[in-house]
């Protein structure tokens, strides 16, 4: 029996029946196989998936657990890499609907040394934080980290490449307390976090004291300005309880009208030119009250 298949097929399709095709063959289950013949005439270029880029077929890695034909190209693949190792412990490839995860292989094959490095490293820390007794060393500067092994070194970890000491007796790990042992520096940190929080409380009390005495300040101010007019002669709020418009500033001793603020005193005052002293808009006025002779 003679088959050949053409290009007429989507490419996906084709590489699926040919991978199954070579699965019957190796499994003995086709019936009388004489050949199989395959006429794949790919195209020289694709589309990205990703950036839909057209590109030579090369710029494509081909991943070594995918069974798709790759469709995200080089550039997409090492940007895709980059954010995705620095986040998550098992990068998948970026095709869609693809859940293979990405070789060692794969990345050292299609990106540069130092990516590969990055990648390398991060591995292996992820690895490494399996093992609950390895330790990262918590020295600033440091990125060093080993095996401690309590019950034969105790507590104390001393870092093999820097010599930082922690004390592993405490969750989480803390940096070594010299001098106080861990009953000593664990009732120690507790005064002082009751110090701080008893701190944090009277400061939050005195605020919001302040914050009330500003709101009642706001208040009365608005107040005393709905009921009450600034001297002209010095500025010091005043307020009418009674009587006419004719006030006298107890502050400077100022003459003035309590609705217009026009001067007792003076050659322009009320009591050297009369009522017309007064704005026109004032009830002393004139105008408004005909029937007032002399001052208000």
């Amino acid at each position: 029996m003679f088959r050949g298949v053409s290009q007429q097929a989507p490419q996906d399709n084709l590489l699926k029946r040919i991978r199954d095709r070579r699965a019957e063959i190796k499994n003995n289950e086709a019936p009388e196989v004489v050949s199989w013949i395959v006429v794949l005439k790919l195209p020289k270029q694709k589309v990205c998936s990703v950036c839909a880029e057209t590109l030579p077929r090369q710029r494509f890695p081909r991943l070594a657990d995918c069974e798709h034909d790759p469709d995200v190209c080089n550039e997409c693949f090492l940007l895709w890499l980059k954010q995705q190792m620095e986040s998550v412990t098992n990068v998948l490839c970026p095709s869609s609907g693809c859940n293979h995860a990405i070789t060692h292989e794969d990345v050292r094959k299609n990106t540069p040394q130092d990516v590969f490095t990055r990648f390398d490293e991060l591995s292996m820390r992820s690895l490494l934080s399996a093992d609950k007794s390895f330790l990262y060393c918590q020295a600033e500067g440091c990125s060093s980290g080993q095996i401690h092994d309590t019950g034969i070194e105790g507590p104390i970890f001393r870092c093999a490449a820097c010599g930082y000491r922690m004390c592993t007796a405490h969750d989480p790990i803390i940096p070594f307390h010299e001098n106080e042992s861990c009953t000593q520096y664990s009732a120690r940190i507790a005064r002082e976090i009751a110090q701080a929080e008893e701190e944090e409380r009277a400061r939050t009390q005195q605020e919001e004291e302040a914050r009330v005495r500003r709101e009642q300040e706001a208040a009365s101010a608005a107040e005393v300005a709905k009921s009450s007019v600034e001297c002209p002669g010095c500025g010091v709020q005043i307020q009418k309880t009674e009587g006419c418009g004719h006030m006298t500033c107890n502050n400077c001793r100022f003459e003035f009208c309590y609705v217009c603020r026009a001067p007792y005193a003076g050659r322009q005052g009320v009591r050297q030119i009369g009522n017309t002293a007064h704005n026109e808009s004032c009830r002393y006025h004139p105008t408004k009250l005909p029937m007032y002779q002399g001052t208000a």
